[in-house]
């Protein structure tokens, strides 16, 4: 019976063992670089959708603030003249003056938030930084506040059953100068934080 005497250096057992841990690391270094890279691309994705969807917001608003303005303007116009002296109006004159809001816009604006609520729940968002994360979904919230805001002064006016509606009416425009102001704050946001986004990640601008 043949015995084969097998001879293993010591060092060759170190090489081979030092090659397979080198050839773990080096399959483990790809994947983390291929994960990371999959992870930018979804993060770019989704800030790219943030970004249309915040701009074609911005377009609705613009076109929206600028009628409610020449609104206000004739609304407060009305109750200046009418303070102290035509304080008993009707339903239909007091409709009247708000016409130009409630059918032609107030109410029936949709700010949309579909791409932030899809983001919100992507792992790849945790890499953003924390502060830009907190800009956008500031931005959100204000959205939210203004279209709750629509929503309420639509409600007092198709509500009003007060004898006097004058009073009503002041108290709505009011009311409206706030939402004025929130829609002024907004689009200042809004035309600082998407040309900063889109800088900042590479975007082209593109119209919504």
């Amino acid at each position: 019976m043949r015995r084969w005497n097998v001879h293993i250096e010591p060092g060759d057992v170190i090489i081979e063992m030092g090659s397979v841990v080198i050839a773990i690391l080096l399959a483990l270094a790809v994947n983390g670089w291929q994960e990371h890279v999959h992870q930018q691309e979804a993060l770019h994705e989704n800030v790219a959708s943030i970004v249309h969807e915040l701009s074609f917001n911005q377009g609705a608003l613009v076109a929206l603030a600028q009628r409610h303005t020449a609104a206000a303007k004739a609304i407060d116009a009305k109750v200046a003249a009418s303070f102290g002296r035509d304080e008993s109006l009707t339903f239909d004159q007091f409709y009247t003056f708000f016409e130009q809001i409630a059918p032609k816009g107030l109410g029936r604006l949709s700010l949309h938030d579909a791409a932030w609520q899809v983001a919100q729940s992507d792992p790849s968002m945790t890499g953003m930084p924390d502060a830009e994360r907190l800009r956008i979904a500031e931005i959100y919230d204000e959205q939210s506040y203004l279209t709750d805001s629509y929503g309420r002064l639509v409600a007092r006016l198709e509500g009003a059953n007060q004898s006097n509606f004058f009073e009503l009416l002041t108290d709505m425009d009011l009311e409206f100068g706030d939402v004025r102001a929130a829609e002024s704050e907004l689009l200042r946001n809004y035309a600082e934080e998407i040309p900063r986004l889109r800088h900042a990640y590479g975007l082209a601008a593109r119209v919504p």
